[in-house]
């Protein structure tokens, strides 16, 4: 068996925030004239950004701006 790394991803840092929170807060979360708590910018604030290559394969699309890249 070959294992391949693999990572999800998010285009939105906002919408990000959702994989951590309950599906309550997801309509607040994505309302962008609403305030973030201070827990919640921390947690943007500690996101990074990855680079995707040439090789990476998109292997899923939850069609909310997530994906599931596979790196070989």
């Amino acid at each position: 068996m070959h294992d391949t790394p693999a990572i999800w991803l998010c285009l939105n840092r906002r919408k990000a925030l959702r994989y951590l929170m309950d599906a309550s807060e997801w309509d607040r979360i994505d309302d962008e004239s609403q305030p973030l708590t201070q827990e919640e910018k921390l947690l943007m604030r500690e996101m990074a950004t990855v680079k995707v290559l040439p090789t990476d394969i998109v292997a899923f699309t939850d069609g909310d701006d997530g994906y599931l890249i596979l790196r070989p």
